[in-house]
Parts: C-alpha cells; sequence; structure tokens
C-alpha cells in the first residue's frame, strides 16, 4: 500500500507509540490529532511509557454489566418457573388422586401414597415397582407403581382389564383391591 498519502485518525482515542517507518511516515500530524496518548517523531511527542497510562475502556466495563444483568434476568426467570413448578406439584399432589375402590376400604389415598418411599421397596420388573404398605388399620397390602402409566395415560384397554381384575375372585389371581 505504497500509494496511500493521506489517511484521517483523529479522535479514535488511540494510544502507544506510531512506527517512524513505512506508510506512517507519510502522514502529518494533523492525521492523528485528539488521540493525546498517541506519540512518536511524527507528532513531535517523546515516547515517555511511564507517564502513558492505560485508560479503562467503557467498552469492556459496558459489556461485562450487560453480560452480568443477563444473568441476573436468566437465574430470575429459571428461579420463577421453578417456583410456578413447585407450587403446581403441590396443588396436584395427592389430593388430585383419584381412587377406584373394588370393594369398601378402611384407608386413603394418602395412606397409599406413604407405602410408595423407596425404603418399602419389595420388587422390580419390567412392568413396575412392587411397595410393602401397612394401613392405618394394620393391613398389609402390596402397591405397585406401573412404570409408563401416569394421570394422563389414555389406555382404555389396560383400564377394562384392571376393573374386570377388580372383580374377579379366584383362589389363584391376587385380590386387587384399588386403583389410583
Amino acid at each position: 500500500m505504497k500509494s496511500l498519502t493521506n489517511a484521517d485518525f483523529s479522535f479514535n482515542d488511540f494510544s502507544g507509540k506510531l512506527p517512524e517507518s513505512g506508510q506512517f511516515s507519510c502522514f502529518n500530524a494533523s492525521s492523528f490529532a485528539g488521540n493525546p496518548q498517541l506519540c512518536g517523531p511524527v507528532l513531535n511527542n517523546p515516547c515517555n511509557f511511564t507517564t502513558i497510562t492505560n485508560t479503562p475502556r467503557k467498552a469492556s466495563g459496558d459489556f461485562k454489566l450487560v453480560f452480568a444483568l443477563g444473568l441476573l434476568i436468566c437465574f430470575l426467570v429459571f428461579a420463577a418457573a421453578a417456583i410456578i413448578k413447585a407450587k403446581s406439584f403441590k396443588r396436584n399432589g395427592p389430593v388430585s388422586w383419584k381412587i377406584t375402590a373394588f370393594q369398601k376400604l378402611e384407608f386413603k389415598v394418602f395412606d397409599i401414597l406413604e407405602c410408595v418411599k423407596d425404603g418399602n421397596v419389595i420388587g422390580r420388573g419390567g412392568a413396575g415397582i412392587v411397595y410393602h404398605g401397612k394401613m392405618p388399620d394394620g393391613v398389609e397390602i402390596a402397591v405397585k407403581k406401573l412404570l409408563g402409566f401416569g394421570s394422563n395415560s389414555n389406555d382404555w384397554g389396560f383400564r377394562a382389564e384392571i376393573q374386570t381384575l377388580g372383580n374377579i375372585r379366584h383362589r389363584n389371581i391376587v385380590r386387587l383391591l384399588a386403583l389410583c
């Protein structure tokens, strides 16, 4: 780029020593006006590196502020979402379970849910986990929590089969008390 004879670098907040050779030797001092931290023979300003101080850049500080505010906003959004989820979980907890009893029961859904704890596991299988439970009246039961069947499951064939099993009495079939 030997043909460049004029350039305006004024008022750009540049700092440091200007090269004495190359293309910069063609420019005059007015090309660098408004850059008080520039030094060199072209500017008739000798370099004294002990007096040149680096001023902190405002853009860097602004970026840090924006970044910190962005992180804070993200944290607040996630915290609010977690609180809302926890409140909906409490609201839809044991009270929202519906029990279908196949005979007269002396216990409630809450009593059944109290049995579904890791310490009460008596078996695991492909269809679910079996828990041991003792009801308030002393009756011991087994609670099977089926995997893949939630409260929003629409498997009507499965529900019909459970209804049938709940109404059958046979010595080779375990008595089904209820379905939650």
